[in-house]
């Protein structure tokens, strides 16, 4: 068997060549086994296709699972539930268990700030947006929360607007969904909710663990390096 990479930017499995048995023993475990064995070890959301391919299961067998799993496994009853979270899945603890494990498991953890906050709102409900129309907004200059935005990887630059200067313009990322547990941009909330989310979060939440950074620092740098020219372009059309 040789070995295949799957997953994309932010996960890769990789299907290593197998011992003698260990194929036919794989075989043998039930699928509801090795699918709550892979989402366990995952520390970001897995998608069907993913599963399937590393378990050598039908792609349809694998849904029907997934559903079979959301319905066991809930809140109220084992402290965590399956979610459909960035077009995958992943087990979340319940968010009235978050005190509980933070006590246990005490983390470092960055906070965004009101500002940061409300222009992400922004940014999420309206994107693409421009650095002029999110000042437009808040009334405030918005590159110092566009950069801690950025560094924390929950926006992005997706490209830049066909007018003079060619301002940036700003969407939300996969680490968006997955910080607030959307299986995508139309499960967004409503305002009201969304800021409560930002506000107090809860297990999964908007908090920047200082590991979570430290994971990610070196594609944060060349995503800050890539739109430095971007920002600078910002600052003398503003």
């Amino acid at each position: 068997m040789t070995e295949e990479v799957i997953g994309g930017e932010d996960e890769e499995f990789e299907l290593d060549e197998l011992e003698e048995g260990e194929e036919d023993r794989a075989a043998s475990v039930p699928l509801s086994a090795l699918v709550s064995s892979m989402l366990f070890v995952s520390p970001r959301p897995v998608s069907a296709e993913k599963i399937s391919k590393a378990s050598k299961r039908s792609l349809s067998s694998v849904e029907a699972v997934l559903e079979e799993l959301r319905d066991l496994y809930q809140d109220d009853v084992h402290g965590f539930s399956l979610h459909e979270v960035n077009d995958g899945w992943q087990f979340r603890t319940a968010p009235g268990c978050s005190p509980s494990i933070r006590r246990m498991l005490p983390r470092r953890v960055k906070r965004l700030s009101r500002a940061a906050a409300e222009s992400l709102a922004i940014i999420a409900y309206k994107q693409p947006v421009d650095r002029s129309e999110i000042e437009s907004i808040r009334g405030v200059d918005a590159l110092p929360t566009l950069r801690t935005l950025l560094d924390a990887k929950l926006i992005r630059i997706v490209g830049k607007r066909d007018v003079p200067g060619q301002p940036a313009l700003y969407g939300t990322t996969e680490k968006f969904l997955e910080t607030f547990g959307l299986r995508d941009l139309t499960e967004l909330p409503s305002l009201h909710e969304l800021e409560q989310l930002l506000s107090e979060p809860g297990e999964g939440g908007a908090e920047l663990s200082d590991e979570d950074l430290e994971q990610d620092q070196l594609d944060m740098d060349q995503e800050a390096a890539s739109s430095a020219d971007d920002e600078q372009l910002d600052v003398a059309a503003a």
